[in-house]
């Protein structure tokens, strides 16, 4: 894609109530493949909820070894105004 891409939760994700601090959650788990560079993060992560992080790799390389480099990555990426821990990588070697 050649526009700007933004990553971002509902404007009620600011507001108390049902969706307080509950925002978008990007991930790849389980072998997955997640390729992510020049995206804007806002209002993202789920505050109180175990592994609901802005972005999230987990478990990408057991059994894995070389062919997690250039298919796992997140590039040039702004991640600001979130409500859980930016980046979080569990169980996956040779991201970048």
């Amino acid at each position: 894609l050649d526009r700007n891409i933004h990553v971002q939760g509902d404007e009620g994700s600011l507001k108390p109530g049902s969706s307080f601090e509950f925002g978008a959650h990007t991930g790849a788990f389980h072998g997955g493949i997640l390729r992510v560079s020049n995206v804007e993060f806002t209002r993202t992560g789920q505050a109180g909820n175990l592994g609901r992080y802005n972005f999230h790799w987990h478990e990408l390389s057991p059994g894995r070894t070389r062919d997690v480099i250039d298919t796992a990555f997140i590039r040039n990426c702004s991640i600001h105004d979130t409500f859980q821990r930016a980046v979080v990588v569990h169980g996956t070697d040779y991201a970048t």
